[in-house]
């Protein structure tokens, strides 16, 4: 990972654990990586396990079925997947997103850190922060990291999704 810096970006996406992340500067605007978002960049490139074609974009409608191991893992169904929905309330802040429960390993985690650094004085101030939403990526018929409940959206104006890979960001390198 080099220079790059471990951080809990725009979403816990793609791998559903936290991503990696280079801060903004004024001379370097934000930093091209693989693997952040949810664009072509974040597929797996292990043949089979990209995320799964459900035939429509935007809001999927609750009859929508998903297939393959993304199924196998987080559920089939609106309903199977909602049933799996934990809330989590992310640390520093009385928000409370909405995860899979799959997440709650990867979460004890971040708490542990972020708790800690807040603990040393650190903060980042977070005006909004959102989570589990029943949708597709953006433009395409591939279901969202945000439909498993898999993904955050933290500050997306500070820190928005780009199709490109292009990680603009004015979280800290801790966070």
């Amino acid at each position: 990972m080099g220079q790059k810096r471990l951080g809990l970006v725009a979403a816990l996406a793609c791998a559903a654990m936290v991503i990696v992340a280079a801060p903004a500067t004024a001379a370097d605007p934000g930093t091209n990586v693989a693997n952040f978002s949810e664009s072509r960049g974040c597929e797996p490139q292990t043949r089979g396990t990209s995320r799964p074609y459900v035939g429509t974009s935007g809001s999927m409608s609750t009859a929508t079925q998903i297939r393959g191991p993304w199924g196998d893992m987080f559920g089939r169904t609106y309903y199977q997947v909602a049933a799996s929905i934990v809330q989590w309330r992310l640390p520093g802040t009385s928000k409370v997103l909405r995860a899979h429960e799959r997440m709650l390993p990867a979460l004890d985690e971040v708490r542990a850190s972020l708790e800690g650094h807040f603990a040393a004085g650190r903060s980042y101030p977070v005006t909004y922060a959102g989570s589990w939403v029943w949708r597709t990526v953006g433009g395409s018929t591939q279901p969202s990291e945000h439909a498993f409940g898999t993904a955050f959206d933290i500050n997306p104006p500070q820190n928005p999704y780009s199709r490109d890979n292009y990680l603009r960001t004015n979280m800290p390198d801790w966070y």
